[in-house]
């Protein structure tokens, strides 16, 4: 397959997933570090993909010098620990994507529970609460924990690439900029032919859920202001003119915020779970934490315009159109 590069000491290298996704890339950059920016699942397959394709480059896994990382998802992260442990490459990451890698399978643990304890708050049912959590499970040996040697905050700038962090899709989306090539690796945070799902997250402790969808639409704004000629992202090809691709990505989301809009003004109160249901009549468990994540997260878009509120009622949550509050018609 062939694509426009502009820069062709960079070299996309797509590895398998099982995910609805499809591959993801990672990229070796030549030069002095040799650098491999994400690192694909921790499979066997990925693993063989990735050293047969670094092969016909004419290089190994013990060649890498460097490995930067754009966000603590599993496709992305997975191989981290075997390729470090091969190369004794030197690694980079912005800190909230090294905080979750040095306790991955704590952080997993925690995460799920909390992802359980959220749903049934939503109003989902049990069966599809348990079902969902098998789903989830499917994730775990995909990825290992492994210490990042740089921890790197927004504006800081490694190997000349300015940090920039960029949450939404994930709690650890980082941009790594060169301003001065005008490029970006980018992670999942803008994507041409996808749009990236904003995922229901733990909170950071002693603070609240984040709103990931309202997050996300702060920092892809953030980003149209980047002088920027090609991004490379986390799945598909690079992607010239962001700004095209983030106004038309922020457009479908307003389509979407204003149908789940036209579900609550139908329906009334409803739970996250009806409105997802609504949205996705019968979601599989595999989907769900996907079709929920994207639910509540246009709901919250609602409430911080102030166009709906959300309630508890018996621990249940429940979002009503701010116009049919009683005494507001």
């Amino acid at each position: 397959m062939t694509y426009w590069n502009p820069n062709p000491d960079i070299i996309p290298i797509a590895l398998p997933t099982p995910f609805i996704v499809g591959p993801v890339n990672c990229f070796l950059v030549k030069g002095t570090p040799l650098t491999l920016v994400d690192t694909g699942l921790q499979t066997d397959e990925s693993y063989l993909a990735l050293t047969t394709r670094l092969g016909e480059l004419g290089y190994s896994i013990r060649d890498i010098e460097a490995v930067i990382l754009t966000h603590a998802h599993v496709d992305h992260i997975g191989l981290l620990a075997r390729v470090v442990a091969e190369s004794g490459a030197k690694t980079f990451a912005h800190v909230s994507t090294a905080n979750q890698l040095e306790h991955f399978e704590e952080n997993e643990s925690r995460t799920q529970s909390f992802i359980m304890e959220t749903l049934r708050e939503f109003g989902t049912p049990e069966e599809i609460v348990l079902r969902t959590a098998e789903a989830r499970d499917t994730f775990r040996g995909m990825a290992a924990g492994v210490s990042v040697d740089h921890r790197m905050k927004h504006g800081e700038t490694v190997l000349n690439y300015t940090v920039c962090y960029a949450p939404g899709h994930s709690s650890s989306d980082t941009l790594f900029v060169d301003e001065k090539r005008r490029l970006a690796f980018s992670g999942d945070h803008v994507l041409k032919r996808i749009s990236p799902n904003p995922l229901m997250r733990r909170p950071r402790k002693d603070q609240p859920r984040a709103k990931s969808l309202v997050e996300y639409q702060v920092s892809l704004r953030r980003t149209l202001e980047l002088d920027l000629e090609v991004c490379y992202p986390g799945h598909g090809d690079p992607i010239a003119e962001h700004t095209k691709v983030i106004d038309s990505l922020l457009e479908r989301q307003e389509r979407r915020t204003e149908k789940i809009q036209g579900i609550l003004l139908e329906g009334g109160s409803m739970t996250p779970h009806q409105v997802c249901e609504a949205i996705f009549p019968g979601i599989d468990a595999q989907y769900y934490y996907l079709g929920m994540s994207l639910a509540i997260g246009h709901l919250e878009v609602l409430e911080e315009r102030g166009q709906a509120y959300s309630e508890s009622r018996d621990g249940i949550l429940h979002y009503t159109l701010a116009s049919t509050k009683a005494g507001s018609i």
